[in-house]
This record gives C-alpha cells, sequence and structure tokens, in this order.
C-alpha cells in the first residue's frame, strides 16, 4: 500500500514539476504587456526544424552609441549576462531608449535580454523572441506576402512582457 502512495506522489511531482515550467513560460502571455516590435526575417522554413521563422529586431545588435547606455563602460559582458532594454513607444511600434544592467524603475517597459557577444561597442543580444513556429499554411502565406515583388509590407511582432522583462511572441503580422 505504502509503496502505491509512494508511486503516485512521485507521478503527481513529476506532473507539477512540468505544469509549473509550462505556467512559467506562459506568464508573459498571461500577465504582460503587449508591445509591436518592427522586425526583419530570416530563413522562413527549415527542412529539420519545421516552419519557423527566424527574426531579427532593430536591438539584436545593439550599438551602445545609438541609445542611453547606463551600463559599466570598463566591464566586458560575456555570453550568459543579462542586460535590461529599457522599451519606449514611437508611433504605434516600440523602440529601445536605453540599456541598464538592472530594472531600475516600476513604470517602465523592459525586455530582459542575454548577451551572446560583446564586441566594442555592440552587444548580440537574444531575448526569447527571436523564432516563431507556426503551420504550414500560415508560414508559406507569410513567405508570399513578404517575398512578392511589388511588396511594401514589412512584418511586426505582437509581443507580451511580464513585468520581469520575460518576452513571448504572441503574433506575427505584416503592415504597409
Amino acid at each position: 500500500m505504502r509503496a502505491r502512495w509512494m508511486v503516485a506522489f512521485g507521478i503527481l511531482f513529476q506532473v507539477g514539476i512540468v505544469a509549473g515550467m509550462v505556467l512559467m513560460a506562459m506568464m508573459p502571455l498571461l500577465t504582460g504587456q503587449e508591445l509591436l516590435l518592427e522586425t526583419v526575417p530570416r530563413d522562413p522554413r527549415s527542412l529539420l526544424r519545421g516552419n519557423y521563422v527566424e527574426l531579427d529586431y532593430h536591438f539584436s545588435r545593439l550599438g551602445l552609441s545609438t541609445v542611453d547606455n547606463h551600463l559599466d563602460t570598463g566591464r566586458s559582458y560575456r555570453y550568459g549576462d543579462h542586460v535590461y532594454l529599457e522599451m519606449q513607444r514611437r508611433d504605434s511600434t516600440w523602440r529601445v531608449a536605453a540599456v541598464w544592467p538592472e530594472m531600475v524603475s516600476d513604470t517602465a517597459v523592459y525586455i530582459r535580454a542575454i548577451v551572446h557577444q560583446h564586441f566594442g561597442s555592440t552587444l548580440d543580444l537574444r531575448c526569447g523572441i527571436e523564432s516563431y513556429f507556426t503551420d504550414r499554411e500560415n508560414a508559406l502565406a507569410l513567405e508570399r506576402r513578404l517575398r512578392g515583388r511589388e511588396s511594401s509590407l514589412r512584418p511586426f511582432v505582437r509581443v507580451m512582457v511580464a513585468p520581469s522583462g520575460q518576452a513571448r511572441i504572441k503574433s506575427l503580422e505584416t503592415r504597409e
């Protein structure tokens, strides 16, 4: 009888861990603020990975001289270091206004970024919103819209950003 309880507890514990991981990953979608970011798609489909779009943003390779830089200029940032991008709304889209080593305001919107490389005055950053997976029909339709010879459409990403700075893609769209 005790062995059954132990097995049941072990199974419930593992299910609870997986459910917690899924819930944590979905927190930005549930509690976040919506931002519209302009993007540049790369490599829209892959035979190995399926129908996805790799995305670049204006802050993927961030020139520290182009924004209000609050990072320690004497420090060399390494792979895995976190920085926070303070976002500011400009017209209908959001852009980086400043870069910080930590969140400094409760009212500002921040995206947490991970440094991949630091070379000179440029940071190569990842924010967890660089890949968007979709079904085959949507991937093909997006590819046709963006690759049209006379297309003036530009891709945009709707991102949900949690108060912690964690970001998740909500949708991908095109606009003129």
